[in-house]
């Protein structure tokens, strides 16, 4: 028998859910309108800050990118993170921030767990995570952890730009779009639950580090970057289970916001800048439906979160729709749309491996987890970016207005 049978369990799942649908219209608003290049509340605070930035890297925000472009500066952003992930991982040893003389990971180990991190998605977690130095974990995974989710969040909003068929060609700037995904999205957030969850007792120090444990560690600002970043896993290898990250009822509610509430904002900011609200409640919905078998098969009453990689989740799902679509035109004897563009074959193609590369890989992996990973990360990459780049192929190619397309109608 389900956990959710009981009277209490659907009570409670049902007044996360209230809170949850509440709280997705004004959080997708805002996305909506900070990807839209619209002033936000937090522009008058944090605009100096992010001009700043520009200006230090020599970045202009005007720059419009090819999805290709995009694309190129995704990878190379993620690369790097990668690269510098492993050395941290591998050379632990002699970094700071090692108090109980961990020695570097082995190049293979370092290898899986840096791609686990870049992708987005679960490598290494509970009894299986090496021995990381307090440095290794907070400068290396934590940063790691959040610039990823950062990317992914970025594409999706690439791609998202890209659909409304206004953006003529170009998907936007990726170094502005990671900036202000950082800027104005993560670390707000991931900053208030820190907040919260220091306030319920959580630990958040820096002194001597104890690994396997919450003491004299900042577990509540580590355990906000993961929650925030829709990872599992947690600062002390318990899945979040651990008295201190649930110390009160309302950070067990703020824990469970926390995963889902970025993802499910986008399918709705989604919906805004594509000007049909109903293609980010299909994509919302076919996440929900994929999150309830997962979380039904494992019995888990609480739902957890949508898991590592959710806008690349997202992402794929965009694909998956796109492909429904062009199938239901096709079976009406229609030539294939989406969103008022045509559907050429090259789309449709992207479409079709943004769906089928995941699973191919697990297949040519030989079909599990523990196959994939054994050939050190490798496929983790592969099976992320093989989904992002064909649907920002698929964007860039729609967003160029064509003969026969219909006229973009928005709600506003």
């Amino acid at each position: 028998m389900s956990p959710l049978s009981g009277t209490a369990g659907w009570v409670f799942l049902l007044f996360r859910f209230a809170i949850l649908a509440v709280s997705i219209v004004p959080l997708g608003t805002y996305m909506a309108r900070l990807y839209r290049n619209q002033a936000t509340f937090l522009t008058p605070i944090l605009g100096w800050v992010e001009g700043s930035l520009y200006k230090a890297a020599g970045i202009d925000p005007r720059l419009e990118m090819s999805w290709r472009t995009y694309a190129l500066a995704a990878l190379s952003f993620s690369t790097l993170g990668f690269v510098i992930l492993y050395l941290v991982l591998v050379s632990q040893a002699v970094l700071p921030g090692n108090s109980s003389h961990f020695p570097g990971l082995a190049p293979e180990q370092a290898f899986t767990l840096a791609a686990g991190f870049v992708s987005d998605t679960t490598v290494v977690t509970g009894e299986n995570t090496p021995p990381l130095s307090l440095f290794s974990r907070l400068a290396g995974l934590t940063v790691q952890d959040f610039l990823s989710a950062a990317v992914g969040i970025s594409v999706f909003v690439a791609i998202s730009r890209g659909l409304s068929g206004n953006s003529h060609g170009v998907l936007g700037n990726f170094w502005v779009d990671l900036t202000r995904t950082i800027l104005y999205v993560l670390l707000p957030i991931s900053l208030a639950y820190a907040a919260l969850l220091a306030t319920a007792g959580v630990n958040e120090v820096l002194d001597a580090y104890s690994p396997g444990t919450h003491q004299a560690f900042p577990a509540a600002g580590a355990e906000a970057l993961r929650l925030i970043a829709t990872r599992s896993g947690s600062v002390v290898n318990a899945n979040a289970a651990h008295i201190a990250a649930v110390a009160t009822p309302a950070t067990a509610m703020v824990g469970f916001l926390s995963g889902l509430l970025i993802p499910a904002s986008l399918c709705y900011a989604f919906g805004l800048m594509v000007g049909d609200l109903r293609q980010g409640l299909m994509i919302l919905i076919l996440a929900s439906l994929g999150l309830a078998a997962r979380t039904w098969g494992q019995g888990d009453p609480g739902l957890g979160n949508l898991g590592g990689g959710s806008a690349a989740i997202l992402s794929d799902l965009i694909a998956l729709v796109i492909l429904g679509a062009a199938l239901f035109k096709w079976l009406r004897g229609q030539a294939p749309s989406y969103l008022g563009r045509t559907l050429r074959p090259f789309d449709i193609a992207m479409a079709a491996a943004a769906v089928l590369a995941p699973s191919a890989i697990l297949i040519a992996a030989g079909g599990g987890a523990a196959a994939l990973y054994s050939v050190f990360g490798l496929a983790v990459l592969a099976g992320r970016f093989w989904v992002l780049i064909p649907t920002l192929a698929i964007a860039g190619s729609l967003s160029v207005s064509r003969n026969g397309d219909a006229p973009l109608i928005t709600n506003g």
